[in-house]
């Protein structure tokens, strides 16, 4: 894996066949892997503003990379 960057308690590497977000305060079981950079980005942003993500896939890594306790403190996005 190669790192590009690193925000706050997470890394963003690339593999050779995806993107992948580690929690760095966490355990084996606190990453996820996603198709694009740009997905795995907006995911590290969401969760440093403490924001719940809208979309499945995103609460789904999310929570993997939270874990249960630190996902429900999350707060739910303004409505517009």
């Amino acid at each position: 894996m190669r790192i590009l960057e690193r925000k706050g308690d997470f890394i963003l590497g690339q593999t050779s066949r995806d993107f992948i977000v580690i929690n760095i305060k966490g355990t084996y079981e606190n990453h996820s892997h996603f198709e694009t950079k740009e997905g795995a980005k907006k995911c590290i942003t969401l969760i440093n503003k403490n924001i719940m993500p809208k979309s499945k896939f995103l609460k789904q890594a999310a929570l993997r990379l939270l874990g249960r306790v630190e996902f429900l403190e999350l707060r739910e996005p303004k409505q517009k």
